[in-house]
């Protein structure tokens, strides 16, 4: 559009212009805003001028010759006039401007006089010499209003996701990370920001990720880019866990940023894990109910005949020596098939309050009585506390502990039996000085009839677990060769919900 002007003084004109030629800073300048519009008001002149964001929903600057002022952001209700909306006083006169940049408006600038002659032909002419100089500062001001509103909304929908978020570049070292990843790894932001991401990984991971991000740089070749999959994590204290990870590739500015995300997937192991084991104990009870009629009614009537045959035999005679280790061994099938259906189908628990040392004084006064074990000393000390726990089943975890202990002992020794109330909840430990576990036997000390005993049938310490298990409780065990053995149970103090009904 060209701008008709008739009879102008020249110092109007060149004043008009050089408002007009001024340059645009790179961010919206509400100074400048300001200055221009108070400079164009003394050139028209105009008591009032308002530049209105967009479709007259904001107003964003105002100035005034002689007015009042400080009506800079001041949302208008979307009348006709703006300065009519928010100016108490009346005008004589008002003209309107429409801003526009690359034929999209963005705004209007609104001029208004108080006293004197409307606005002439002239005076639009000038205000439309300055036009495009405002609307460029006005979409200037709405870009930047959009970055600030994306920005926070960036920040919002960043702030929310449940997963870590980390931000590589092309060398490996990490730009940027959300608070979960952050919490995930037990770092804080100093500590990450400008560090190697390998510093999250453990072996052999660690040594080789520098080697692979090197090599699809180079060649291309994806192996975990745009393909998610389970890795292993280092925590800040070295501790492990797993993770699904998934890395997208973007450029920003021609440089290569790459973004993991990260997820924790212990909570899901863990239930991967209860449902094998719940897969498993159903298709061990299948078997124990087989095992139970087909095998335990033939042994209770082999255990009798053999009795009987006994009686037939003088009482030092080999034979009934022979006889006796055949009983022995019937009723280790017998108890083989009992264990089996404790394990596989455990009573539910029923609950009653108990003093859970008292129980521990009266299963290890019972494992004393025992040959073989009367040389093992047991000692029972700490808080005492009563516990809504099942007494039969308890009992029955306990004896299984402490005649592993006592085993373990061998011919003399202690086995210590504390409790220590922790919280919410109440450890009880068994601890003993036996020669211990090594590592790969410890891993596999909790699967059901793994035993490294030449008798035994490998399911006390999983009954003691599932045991603990049912009454809500966690199960521990460590061990070292040379040093001993340390079985923990934490036990809720609040009654369980179930033992409460």
């Amino acid at each position: 559009m060209t701008t008709q002007v008739s009879q102008f003084d020249p110092g109007r004109l060149a004043a008009a212009v050089a408002l007009a030629a001024g340059a645009v800073p790179a961010h919206s300048d509400q100074h400048l805003c300001e200055t221009l519009l108070t400079r164009l008001c003394a050139l028209l002149p105009a008591s009032h001028g308002l530049l209105v964001l967009g479709d007259g929903d904001t107003a964003v600057v105002h100035a005034a010759t002689g007015g009042p002022s400080g009506l800079v952001g001041h949302a208008v209700s979307g009348r006709s006039s703006a300065l009519t909306a928010l100016l108490p006083q009346a005008l004589s006169d008002t003209c309107l401007v429409p801003l526009a940049v690359r034929d999209e408006r963005v705004g209007g600038l609104e001029l208004g006089r108080e006293h004197g002659p409307a606005f002439s032909a002239d005076d639009r002419a000038l205000a439309d010499l300055v036009a495009p100089r405002l609307a460029l500062l006005l979409e200037r001001h709405r870009l930047q209003q959009s970055l600030t509103d994306l920005r926070a909304l960036h920040k919002a929908v960043v702030g929310t996701i449940v997963d870590g978020v980390i931000v590589i570049d092309h060398r490996g070292r990490i730009e940027w990370t959300n608070d979960v990843a952050l919490g995930l790894f037990g770092y804080d932001a100093a500590e990450l920001i400008g560090a190697n991401v390998r510093s999250l990984m453990p072996q052999p991971d660690m040594s080789q990720h520098d080697g692979y991000l090197s090599h699809y740089l180079s060649t291309g070749e994806r192996r975990v880019i745009g393909i998610g999959r389970e890795v292993r994590g280092k925590r800040k204290d070295g501790s492990e866990f797993p993770l699904y990870l998934a890395v997208g590739e973007t450029r920003v500015d021609g440089a290569r940023k790459f973004t993991g995300i990260v997820r924790d997937l212990t909570g899901t192991k863990r239930l991967e894990h209860l449902v094998q084991e719940r897969q498993t104990l159903a298709r061990i009870g299948e078997l124990a109910a087989v095992v139970a009629h087909e095998v335990r009614n033939p042994l209770a009537a082999i255990r009798g005949v053999v009795e009987v045959i006994q009686t037939r035999f003088a009482t030092d005679s080999p034979d009934r020596a022979i006889l006796g280790d055949l009983l022995v061994r019937v009723d280790s099938l017998d108890q083989l098939v009992s264990d089996l259906l404790v394990y596989a189908r455990p009573a539910p628990p029923v609950f009653r309050p108990v003093s859970v040392l008292a129980l521990a004084r009266d299963t290890a006064a019972m494992v004393a009585s025992d040959r073989g074990t009367d040389a093992v000393r047991f000692e029972v000390t700490g808080d005492e506390a009563e516990l809504w726990i099942d007494p039969a089943q308890m009992g029955r975890a306990l004896l299984n502990l402490l005649t592993n202990s006592a085993q373990a002992l061998r011919d003399t020794g202690v086995v210590h039996v504390t409790g220590e109330r922790q919280g919410g909840h109440y450890r009880l430990t068994v601890a003993d000085a036996g020669p211990g576990m090594a590592p790969d036997v410890a891993a596999k000390c909790l699967e059901p009839f793994f035993t490294t005993k030449t008798r035994g049938t490998g399911l006390g310490l999983a009954i003691a677990k599932r045991v603990v298990d049912e009454h809500g409780g966690g199960f521990a065990v460590q061990s070292e060769p040379g040093v001993g053995t340390r079985v923990s149970i934490d036990l809720p103090v609040a009654p369980m919900a179930t033992a409460a009904g």
